[in-house]
């Protein structure tokens, strides 16, 4: 990902109902939880993954915007169900943590606990979740 893209790796299905692969199609939404979605592209044949780049200008997406991506496998009996969504944005990444401390009076043997001060990101994306 970057600022004016997002490159995406799709693998083929586990199980294909033991007939052959025959296209792929790769849908996004609006943004925003908008939940109409619309097929950006579809492959045809067989690879065992596929890699297609959404870009900021040609398909229309907005920095600061969260958008859902689904994609699905067809064979000779019909289209699978669609994947898992992944949720993806373009904007730089959010600033590393600062301030962060202990808390020395609910720390244990085996667990400590830490606080810092919220996080704020440019272009107001959604702070998801934090690895410490």
């Amino acid at each position: 990902m970057t600022d004016d893209e997002i490159t995406l790796l799709l693998y083929a299905p586990e199980h294909t109902g033991g007939s052959d692969l025959l296209e792929y199609e790769l849908w996004i939404d609006g943004g925003e939880l908008n939940t109409v979605f619309e097929k950006v592209t579809s492959y045809s044949g067989s690879p065992s993954s596929l890699i297609h780049t959404l870009e900021k200008d040609t398909d229309s997406l907005t920095p600061g915007l969260l958008y859902s991506i689904k994609f699905r496998a067809r064979n000779a009996v019909g289209y699978s169900t669609y994947s898992d969504i992944l949720r993806v944005g373009l904007g730089d990444e959010p600033p590393s943590i600062t301030g962060l401390t202990a808390d020395i009076e609910n720390c244990g043997p085996s667990f400590v606990a830490m606080s810092w001060p919220r996080v704020s990101t440019p272009l107001a994306l959604t702070v998801l979740g934090y690895v410490v």
